[in-house]
């Protein structure tokens, strides 16, 4: 795991998120292309605006593994299915499955 501490509650906030999407090369590439630009949308919570892709608030690539990690833990090492369900509730970036899959 990252040098970031284990967080019981969640493993990002908000801020984080924000400030980490405004620096991804990532959703920098992929919002340069046209076929997916009404894919994204923006929103804000708790004054923090955020990058959404098909609904879902977009995790930057320097988060994805603390994240992983987190929910593998806090989910009480669940399997790649139950995982990849959970996370994609709400977040979601390219390469989720095999990221999780990897990780299990």
């Amino acid at each position: 795991m990252s040098t970031q501490t284990y967080n019981p509650i969640f493993p990002l906030d908000l801020g984080k998120i924000s400030e980490a999407q405004g620096n991804d090369k990532q959703l920098l590439q992929v919002k340069e292309k046209a076929s997916q630009i009404d894919k994204f949308s923006e929103i804000t919570m708790e004054g923090y605006t955020l990058t959404t892709f098909n609904g879902k608030i977009w995790v930057p690539q320097s988060l994805q593994k603390h994240l992983l990690v987190w929910y593998h833990k806090s989910r009480q090492h669940a399997g790649a299915t139950r995982l990849i369900k959970t996370i994609s509730i709400h977040l979601g970036f390219p390469g989720l499955r095999s990221a999780v899959e990897k990780l299990v």
